[in-house]
């Protein structure tokens, strides 16, 4: 594969095709899994949430998105039964994961008002 080459994550992902589509399923279905697994000592949920800041640090913001929407269907049951104590647990994890999309998302919006500064200062008047 030439550097030039996009792998096929990249292209699979920018695509609207039905492969994104199950890229994405199977990335949810992984980040439920990692989640699930409750690896770390103390049910820090540490590669959920390794998994989640990946994706936002490559800019696939919609896969922390995704791990979140099912955070909050887990932090309701939690609610009304909570054997194992995961409740407070995931609920920080949610805060994290939360945070790390709010910088993400301010990183691209000064990002993007540099743009439209070019943007405007490159206009004929």
């Amino acid at each position: 594969m030439s550097s030039s080459t996009p792998r096929d994550d990249d292209t699979l992902w920018r695509s609207s095709s039905p492969l994104a589509c199950e890229r994405r399923r199977q990335l949810a279905a992984k980040g439920q899994r990692l989640y699930q697994r409750g690896c770390g000592t103390d049910l820090s949920y540490h590669c959920a949430e390794q998994f989640a800041m990946y994706h936002i640090q490559r800019g696939e913001t919609v896969v922390a998105q995704d791990l979140l929407a099912y955070l909050e269907t887990m932090i309701e049951q939690l609610q009304t039964d909570d054997p194992l104590d995961r409740l407070d647990a995931t609920r920080e994890l949610v805060g994290r994961i939360r945070e790390q999309l709010q910088r993400k998302m301010s990183q691209f919006e000064e990002n993007s008002v540099g743009w439209e500064e070019i943007h405007r200062d490159t206009q004929v008047n």
